[in-house]
């Protein structure tokens, strides 16, 4: 029986223990890109296990044809996803720009509540409109002497 000595020249040796370490960094770099797309991954393979019976039945309904099943399937699921995020995402923007429109009329009104005359620190329910704010320039603002510090 011959040892690893006698099989490998050291030249030999060398180039596999560098290879083994390039391919040992290859597989972490590979693993360090992917670990942020575990979690969605895991999420797909538990929902494609559990949309498999839906997959199966509705390819069944339209006489065998997996393709058109999956497609279905699919855009039924990215509707399901992606209708209430675009809605929410839509009424943000509608929100929005209704502020903006009021900040730059002018017409925003802002409520102050008044303390009751109970004294025990809680907010009364009666407030009253504040209107005509404007901002004050910026030499009147008491920090802006305080920019140098």
């Amino acid at each position: 029986m011959k040892t690893l000595r006698q099989l490998f020249s050291t030249s030999d040796v060398v180039q596999l223990v560098i290879r083994l370490g390039l391919l040992a960094l290859l597989i972490l770099w590979t693993l360090l890109i992917i670990r942020p797309f575990v979690p969605i991954l895991t999420w797909s393979a538990v929902l494609a296990v559990a949309f498999y019976p839906v997959f199966s039945w509705l390819a069944k309904c339209l006489g065998g044809h997996p393709r058109t099943a999956a497609v279905l399937l699919t855009f039924t699921m990215l509707g399901i996803v992606i209708g209430p995020a675009a809605w929410l995402g839509l009424s943000a923007v509608e929100g929005v720009r209704e502020l903006a429109g009021q900040l730059g009329s002018g017409d925003l009104a802002l409520q102050a509540r008044r303390r009751s005359g109970s004294g025990t620190g809680r907010w009364s329910g009666r407030s009253s409109t504040i209107s005509g704010i404007r901002p004050t320039p910026t030499s009147a603002r008491p920090c802006a002497k305080l920019r140098h510090i």
